[in-house]
């Protein structure tokens, strides 16, 4: 998959640098995939939840920060939007 707004990506780890280890292993497979479907998402990473159509929710950490983006399947392209959201423990 094509990650689009990779600029979020590095923003959000400049403002929480815990997150870098979780969130450019989370990258390193998200470019490898090859997804046509939510099922293929769920086979990478099994915790993803779709919470609108080609909407889906990654838990990143545990669970600990989430990533929330548009997929189009058919164009191989990701992250169209892309936003973060911290849990508070």
């Amino acid at each position: 998959m094509d990650i689009y707004n990779k600029k979020v990506i590095a923003d959000f780890i400049k403002k929480h640098p815990q997150s870098q280890k979780p969130l450019l292993h989370w990258v390193e497979y998200t470019e490898m995939a090859i997804w046509h479907n939510f099922a293929d998402v769920r086979d990478t990473f099994r915790s993803a939840d779709l919470i609108a159509k080609g909407l889906i929710c990654f838990n990143i950490a545990g669970n600990k920060y989430r990533l929330i983006a548009e997929i189009d399947y058919q164009g191989g392209n990701f992250g169209y939007r892309l936003r973060f959201d911290t849990r508070r423990i």
